[in-house]
């Protein structure tokens, strides 16, 4: 059996390397600043939640390595479980003499 696999299909125009270069940076680089900026968002805010709260589950340098490596859709997931109605510490702040609510009034 006879397997070639040195066949040249034409996938470049004019079989010009710098065209794939050209396509990979102009697609990935912009998706790796979506990431680094989600991924420093979220870096920024769960280092500063309300009310002295840590983030659920793991820390903020996780949170920041996972969005780095998922990008929006974990940073959606961080927001979900943080600052949604989901977040029964969100529920509680919008009471308005919840002990964490940043309306109520100091005693």
């Amino acid at each position: 059996m006879n397997l070639n696999f040195n066949v040249n299909y034409p996938i470049l125009p004019n079989d010009d390397p710098a065209f794939l270069y050209i396509m990979l940076a102009t697609f990935f680089i912009p998706i790796f600043i979506v990431h680094l900026a989600f991924a420093f968002a979220v870096a920024i805010d769960g280092s500063s939640l309300p009310g002295g709260r840590r983030p659920e589950f793991v820390g903020p340098t996780i949170w920041f390595l996972a969005t780095l490596l998922g990008g929006p859709f974990i940073a959606g997931l961080y927001w979900m479980i943080h600052h949604s109605t989901i977040c029964p510490f969100v529920y509680v702040a919008c009471q308005p003499e919840s002990p964490i609510s940043p309306n109520s009034k100091s005693k």
